[in-house]
Protein backbone atom coordinates (compact mmCIF):
# COMPACT_ATOMS: atom_id res chain seq x y z
CA UNK A 1 0.00 0.00 0.00
CA UNK A 2 1.53 3.57 -1.24
CA UNK A 3 1.24 6.51 1.69
CA UNK A 4 1.68 9.99 0.65
CA UNK A 5 3.13 11.57 3.55
CA UNK A 6 4.76 15.45 4.80
CA UNK A 7 8.48 15.39 5.63
CA UNK A 8 10.81 18.31 5.19
CA UNK A 9 8.73 20.32 3.29
CA UNK A 10 8.03 17.64 0.15
CA UNK A 11 5.93 14.79 -0.15
CA UNK A 12 8.00 11.32 0.05
CA UNK A 13 5.95 8.03 -0.12
CA UNK A 14 6.04 5.32 1.91
CA UNK A 15 6.23 1.95 0.79
CA UNK A 16 6.51 -0.63 3.70
CA UNK A 17 9.84 0.02 5.01
CA UNK A 18 11.18 2.09 2.97
CA UNK A 19 15.09 3.33 2.73
CA UNK A 20 16.59 6.15 1.13
CA UNK A 21 19.58 5.15 -1.11
CA UNK A 22 22.32 6.93 -3.16
CA UNK A 23 23.34 5.47 -5.92
CA UNK A 24 25.74 6.16 -8.87
CA UNK A 25 26.37 4.66 -12.28
CA UNK A 26 29.82 4.32 -13.72
CA UNK A 27 31.46 5.80 -16.77
CA UNK A 28 29.59 2.58 -18.90
CA UNK A 29 25.91 3.06 -17.45
CA UNK A 30 25.75 0.37 -15.25
CA UNK A 31 24.98 0.70 -11.67
CA UNK A 32 27.66 0.30 -8.74
CA UNK A 33 27.70 -3.16 -7.29
CA UNK A 34 26.89 -1.54 -4.14
CA UNK A 35 24.72 1.96 -3.09
CA UNK A 36 26.90 4.59 -2.05
CA UNK A 37 24.76 4.94 0.95
CA UNK A 38 21.12 3.78 2.45
CA UNK A 39 20.00 4.94 5.35
CA UNK A 40 16.21 4.85 7.25
CA UNK A 41 16.10 8.50 7.35
CA UNK A 42 16.19 10.79 4.44
CA UNK A 43 19.41 12.26 4.30
CA UNK A 44 19.18 15.19 1.11
CA UNK A 45 22.06 16.60 3.50
CA UNK A 46 24.64 13.37 2.79
CA UNK A 47 23.46 13.55 -0.94
CA UNK A 48 24.47 17.57 -1.17
CA UNK A 49 27.27 17.06 0.05
CA UNK A 50 28.17 13.86 -2.71
CA UNK A 51 26.94 16.33 -5.17
CA UNK A 52 29.32 18.91 -4.32
CA UNK A 53 32.57 16.20 -4.28
CA UNK A 54 31.48 14.53 -7.67
CA UNK A 55 31.40 17.77 -9.11
CA UNK A 56 34.79 18.85 -7.66
CA UNK A 57 35.98 15.69 -8.65
CA UNK A 58 36.64 14.87 -5.42
CA UNK A 59 35.17 11.58 -4.98
CA UNK A 60 33.20 9.16 -7.28
CA UNK A 61 35.20 9.95 -10.22
CA UNK A 62 34.07 6.37 -11.91
CA UNK A 63 30.74 7.16 -12.22
CA UNK A 64 28.92 9.49 -14.79
CA UNK A 65 25.70 10.52 -12.32
CA UNK A 66 24.49 9.93 -9.30
CA UNK A 67 20.81 9.43 -7.82
CA UNK A 68 19.05 9.81 -4.91
CA UNK A 69 16.06 7.38 -4.15
CA UNK A 70 13.54 6.76 -1.91
CA UNK A 71 12.55 3.20 -2.22
CA UNK A 72 12.18 2.44 -5.63
CA UNK A 73 11.09 6.19 -6.64
CA UNK A 74 14.37 8.56 -8.27
CA UNK A 75 14.36 11.98 -6.25
CA UNK A 76 17.11 13.36 -7.90
CA UNK A 77 19.48 12.64 -10.53
CA UNK A 78 23.06 14.74 -11.08
CA UNK A 79 24.95 14.33 -13.81
CA UNK A 80 28.68 16.40 -14.83
CA UNK A 81 29.56 16.49 -18.66
CA UNK A 82 32.74 18.61 -19.79
CA UNK A 83 31.83 21.20 -17.35
CA UNK A 84 28.19 21.32 -16.86
CA UNK A 85 26.63 19.77 -13.60
CA UNK A 86 22.93 19.03 -14.26
CA UNK A 87 20.51 18.31 -11.51
CA UNK A 88 17.15 16.68 -12.44
CA UNK A 89 14.14 16.99 -9.85
CA UNK A 90 10.72 14.96 -10.31
CA UNK A 91 9.23 17.56 -8.32
CA UNK A 92 9.08 21.05 -7.25
CA UNK A 93 9.58 19.92 -3.54
CA UNK A 94 11.86 17.70 -3.64
CA UNK A 95 14.16 20.80 -5.09
CA UNK A 96 13.17 23.03 -2.46
CA UNK A 97 14.03 20.12 0.23
CA UNK A 98 17.30 19.56 -1.70
CA UNK A 99 18.08 23.44 -1.47
CA UNK A 100 17.19 23.56 2.37
CA UNK A 101 19.36 20.92 3.13
CA UNK A 102 22.42 21.41 5.41
CA UNK A 103 25.54 19.75 3.95
CA UNK A 104 26.56 17.12 6.08
CA UNK A 105 30.00 14.69 5.55
CA UNK A 106 29.25 11.50 3.77
CA UNK A 107 32.51 10.11 5.63
CA UNK A 108 35.44 12.00 7.06
CA UNK A 109 37.55 11.22 4.55
CA UNK A 110 36.12 14.74 2.36
CA UNK A 111 35.50 18.15 4.72
CA UNK A 112 32.29 20.53 3.70
CA UNK A 113 32.36 21.52 0.18
CA UNK A 114 30.02 23.78 -0.51
CA UNK A 115 32.27 26.92 -0.44
CA UNK A 116 34.36 25.24 -3.39
CA UNK A 117 31.58 24.26 -5.14
CA UNK A 118 30.20 27.69 -4.86
CA UNK A 119 34.02 29.57 -5.31
CA UNK A 120 34.02 27.15 -8.90
CA UNK A 121 30.72 26.80 -10.42
CA UNK A 122 28.10 29.31 -10.77
CA UNK A 123 24.36 28.95 -11.69
CA UNK A 124 23.40 28.60 -15.75
CA UNK A 125 19.67 27.71 -15.58
CA UNK A 126 17.15 27.31 -12.48
CA UNK A 127 13.90 25.24 -12.35
CA UNK A 128 14.06 24.52 -16.75
CA UNK A 129 11.36 22.04 -17.02
CA UNK A 130 11.66 19.42 -19.39
CA UNK A 131 9.64 17.43 -21.56
CA UNK A 132 8.76 14.57 -19.19
CA UNK A 133 8.08 17.73 -16.50
CA UNK A 134 11.16 16.96 -14.74
CA UNK A 135 12.77 20.20 -13.22
CA UNK A 136 16.31 20.66 -13.85
CA UNK A 137 19.25 23.11 -12.34
CA UNK A 138 22.11 23.62 -14.35
CA UNK A 139 25.48 24.78 -13.29
CA UNK A 140 28.83 25.67 -15.28
CA UNK A 141 32.33 25.60 -14.31
CA UNK A 142 33.76 28.56 -13.67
Amino acid sequence: MLHKFLCKSFYIYKMGNSLFYIYGRDKDRYWLSEPIHESEKQSLGRFKHCVYAFALQERFENCQSIYYYQGRYRLIKVTMEDNTLMLSFNTDDALRAFEDAEESLHDFKKSFMERQFNNRFELDKYKEITSYGILTVTYNKC
